[in-house]
C-alpha cells in the first residue's frame, strides 16, 4: 500500500522510508531505518529481546546440566564403569537433559516462527562453543590440541551429539511438543 507519495517521491512506499526519494534508500529514513520503523510499530525487537534472554535463561539451566552432568561422570560413571562406557553414558544422559529442559521450557517460549528456534538452537550452540573454549584455553590454559580431543569421539566421548543436539533440540522438542500450529521446512 502507499502512502504518502509515490515511489519517487519524498517519502516514498511505506511511507516514511523513501525510495530514490528525499528520505531515499540509504538516506536517513532509507531501508534500514524502514526496517528500525517496523520493529518499532510492530513491537519485533522487544520479542527479539524477550526471546534472547529467555534463551540466555534456559541455557543457563542447560549450562548448569552439563556441569552437573560432568560431576557425576568424574564421581560416579568412571569409578563404577570403564572409560568408554562412563563417557558414552555421560553424553547419551547430557543430551536428554538438553532435550528435555528444552521440552519443558517450551511453554514459556510460546509458538514461534520455525527460524526462531533455529536462530534460538544456533544462539546455544554459539554459546556452548565459547563457553567451552574460553574456559578451556584462556581460564585453564589447555592446548588447542586438549580443546579439540571431544570432537574426535574418542573413549566414547560423544561431545559433537552433544553440540548436534544443543543446535536442533529447540526445532525438534518445538515439533514433538506442539505438532501442529507451526510452520515448518
Amino acid at each position: 500500500m502507499l502512502l504518502n507519495s509515490g515511489i519517487n517521491g519524498i517519502n516514498g512506499i511505506n511511507g516514511i522510508n523513501g525510495i530514490n526519494g528525499i528520505n531515499g534508500i540509504n538516506g536517513i529514513n532509507g531501508t534500514y531505518c524502514s526496517s528500525l520503523y517496523w520493529q518499532a510499530q510492530t513491537g519485533e525487537s522487544i520479542l527479539n529481546m524477550a526471546l534472547f534472554g529467555k534463551a540466555l535463561l534456559i541455557w543457563l539451566m542447560i549450562l548448569l546440566l552439563a556441569i552437573a552432568n560432568g560431576i557425576l561422570r568424574e564421581s560416579v560413571l568412571l569409578i563404577v564403569l570403564v572409560k568408554t562406557a562412563a563417557f558414552i553414558m555421560s553424553g547419551l544422559l547430557l543430551c536428554l537433559c538438553i532435550f528435555a529442559m528444552t521440552y519443558l521450557a517450551l511453554p514459556w517460549f510460546g509458538r514461534l516462527a520455525t527460524s526462531h528456534y533455529w536462530r534460538i538452537g544456533a544462539l546455544w550452540l554459539v554459546l556452548t562453543l565459547a563457553f567451552e573454549f574460553i574456559l578451556g584455553a584462556v581460564i585453564q590454559g589447555h592446548s588447542w590440541a586438549r580443546l579439540s580431543e571431544p570432537y574426535t569421539f574418542k573413549d566414547g566421548n560423544l561431545w559433537t551429539l552433544v553440540l548436534c543436539v544443543t543446535f536442533t533440540s529447540p526445532y525438534l522438542a518445538a515439533r514433538l511438543r506442539f505438532k501442529q500450529g507451526i510452520k515448518f521446512l
